[in-house]
């Protein structure tokens, strides 16, 4: 793999013609962290690999950074939406696998960064067994309190379930919400475009398509050493908005995307009734939600009926939704969030 040789990987190639891994990484003014985000990839050793790298309408310099790796590294290929403009994390994500060429596809956000031993696991074993569509191993979590490193505290992930079925794994993970991070999963090209990719959701985005996967079987653990490094940073997204009605709504929209799609393909019916339940309880419990703190009327209260009908007619035929979405409207339910 050209340009390589300035940083050295540790691939071990224990599969005979390594296949090609896409990995995909959305940026948005990311001009000072992306740079190791890309090193940390070469840094893999890899010796087959396709690095797209969309740009979402950065406003930094972070298209000029990025071009200038792809001058370097021919195996990066880097891309915009039409016109430069900004579209958000899911679409620039979907664009992304649009251009991915691996048989494997890999994820990384422009501020996190892989481990040496990031494809060590998961490519063999995807190799060697071709039920398996998913691998999921740990990362290690860096939690930013300001912007010096010396501020950094770093820990292990959170054990993720084990489970001796796909359905009984499905059922688990519907219950506890223990998904894995996206940074250190490794899907198979062809399951992952059977999902519908990333929906056009700005904070649970990431949810349904886990989920979906999941219910198509072939999940399983890798190694159990860390192959990413994820950074929180007390300003992101999610930590700024994760007890806003927006964020609790897409959580909502979530589940009855996941059963949108789960009733257009043969999933199990158990598997579907399972996320439908959870779909109507996520509801009724933002219908309390919502009225407690303040927002937009029209679009977190009138609407969000309309919306997850949407995803979940069946709803019409519950008169708890009906009950549930007057009493929001009206007012009626202002329990504590």
């Amino acid at each position: 793999m050209a340009g390589l040789t300035s940083s050295p990987g540790v691939f071990v190639n224990t599969v005979l013609d390594p296949p090609l891994v896409t990995v995909i990484i959305p940026s948005y003014n990311t001009s000072t962290t992306i740079g190791r985000t890309i090193e940390s990839i070469a840094a893999t050793g890899y010796p087959s690999l396709q690095l797209v790298i969309v740009d979402d309408g950065s406003r930094d310099n972070s298209l000029a950074v990025i071009s200038e790796y792809a001058q370097r590294f021919p195996w990066i290929e880097c891309l915009t939406h039409p016109g430069a403009v900004n579209r958000g994390i899911a679409a620039t994500r979907n664009l992304a696998i649009e251009h991915a060429r691996g048989k494997y596809v890999a994820f990384v956000d422009a501020d996190d960064t892989f481990l040496p031993n990031r494809f060590q696991v998961c490519i063999p074993m995807m190799e060697k067994d071709k039920s398996i569509n998913v691998v999921y191993e740990p990362y290690r979590l860096i939690h930013v309190s300001g912007t010096r490193s010396d501020e950094m505290r770093s820990g292990q992930s959170e054990d993720l379930v084990h489970c001796d079925s796909d359905d009984e794994l499905f059922f688990e993970v519907l219950k506890t919400g223990a998904l894995p991070h996206t940074t250190s999963v490794t899907v198979r090209g062809d399951a992952l475009l059977d999902t519908d990719l990333f929906p056009p959701l700005k904070y649970c985005l990431e949810k349904p398509l886990w989920l979906k996967l999941y219910s198509r079987g072939g999940v399983r653990p890798g190694g159990s050493a860390p192959v990413a490094c994820y950074f929180l940073h007390d300003g992101s997204t999610c930590a700024k908005h994760e007890d806003s009605r927006a964020f609790r709504f897409e959580d909502v929209l979530a589940y009855s995307n996941v059963y949108r799609w789960m009733k257009q393909r043969r999933i199990k019916s158990s598997l579907k009734s399972a996320v439908a339940r959870k779909s109507m309880g996520k509801d009724l419990h933002y219908t309390t939600y919502a009225r407690s703190i303040r927002g937009s009327f029209i679009d977190d209260i009138l609407m969000a009926p309309i919306h997850f009908l949407r995803d979940y007619p069946e709803a019409a035929f519950q008169k708890k939704f009906w009950w549930a979405s007057l009493r929001m409207i009206l007012g009626l339910n202002r329990a504590k969030p």
